[in-house]
């Protein structure tokens, strides 16, 4: 029955379309394509399988990004490099790495991998695979945003692809399969219970006033699994920590256009740490005369920053981003607020 099941799936999921990728599935990668960054976080999951196959494709969804990463970026990573360090602090990587192409990190970093030790020794290979390396041993990774290389952790990255659940009702017989494998779920045998409940999912949606009745019984295990089918059936798409700002899919003209092309003009090296967000952002932009609107959220969340020579268009990104906000450019001054605040003013301002 398990068998009949698993084939009612109308669509593979990422995560089973990287994996048939994996095991040499030329028409897996056109599938990956199309899924852009969100098909990431799943190859990086079967990259031990096929290095060989996984990590070109990689690169290629990283270069397909809305901002792509310029010539000159792509031409210093490609360039032939050496390198003999380790095993020595993540800092110095970044160091002898940021003096070819620009090259920042999640500022999120500093508590997490700061003092964290990697060893490269590689001759006459591309700056890309020191980068690669690098980011493999410390479990991080990099991509293609604000004009700059960003190293953050995978999942502040990468965007997750919404679920893929079917949404077909249940026939009459589907659903007395789904009685039956919901009270499967409190079964002593735990292979049984993870059985079932995989099967259930796939059933798709058409379980949940079955899920959510079950989810209030008596049966702790029962309930624990039911609670969480309910949630991955419904749960949203997972949003990156970085992401495309506001202000760059704005369409802007005159005053505002002219601050938006300044940002990216004007090069800055900015040192802050454990400070609120207000308080970075008026360091940052009085100097420069740069009119803004910071709202009271930017004096609840703290920011580390240490970036030497990017423009002021990738600092106030990463900065915003970093801590849960965004921006935009609204009558000639930044307009920074929580991203949720943001995405609102912009869709009214269409």
């Amino acid at each position: 029955m398990l068998d009949i099941l698993f084939a009612l799936l109308q669509t593979a999921s990422l995560d089973e379309t990287a994996a048939a990728f994996a095991k040499g599935d030329a028409g897996a990668r056109e599938e990956l394509q199309k899924a852009g960054m969100t098909a990431i976080l799943p190859l990086r999951k079967v990259r031990a399988q096929a290095p060989d196959a996984v990590d070109p494709l990689i690169f290629e969804l990283k270069t397909r990004v809305e901002d792509r990463p310029t010539k000159e970026i792509l031409d210093a990573l490609e360039a032939k490099h050496s390198m003999d360090l380790g095993p020595v602090n993540f800092a110095v990587v970044l160091d002898e790495l940021s003096n070819h192409f620009p090259l920042t990190f999640d500022p999120a970093l500093f508590r997490t991998h700061w003092n964290k030790n990697a060893t490269i020794k590689l001759k006459d290979r591309p700056r890309r695979e020191c980068l690669d390396s690098m980011c493999r041993q410390l479990g991080i990774d990099y991509g293609f945003f604000y004009g700059t290389v960003l190293i953050a952790e995978p999942a502040r990255l990468w965007p997750t692809a919404a679920p893929v659940v079917r949404v077909a009702p249940l026939t009459a017989e589907e659903s007395a399969q789904a009685e039956k494998l919901i009270k499967r779920l409190g079964a002593d045998d735990f292979q049984e219970r993870e059985e079932a409940q995989a099967a259930l999912k796939k059933l798709g949606k058409g379980t949940l006033p079955l899920l959510e009745k079950a989810a209030q019984g008596e049966d702790l295990e029962r309930r624990a699994r039911c609670t969480a089918l309910v949630h991955a059936l419904t749960e949203p798409p997972t949003p990156a920590t970085f992401h495309r700002s506001a202000a760059a899919r704005q369409k802007l003209a005159g005053a505002d256009d002219d601050l938006r092309k300044r940002l990216f003009a004007d090069m800055v090296s900015f040192k802050v740490s454990d400070i609120v967000l207000d308080g970075a952002m008026r360091l940052m932009l009085q100097p420069r005369e740069v009119p803004f609107q910071l709202s009271p959220s930017a004096q609840t969340v703290r920011l580390t920053l240490d970036a030497q020579n990017h423009t002021a268009w990738a600092l106030v990104n990463i900065a915003t981003h970093c801590c849960g906000h965004d921006f935009m450019i609204e009558n000639g001054k930044l307009v920074i607020d929580t991203r949720e605040a943001i995405e609102r003013r912009l869709a009214a301002g269409r």
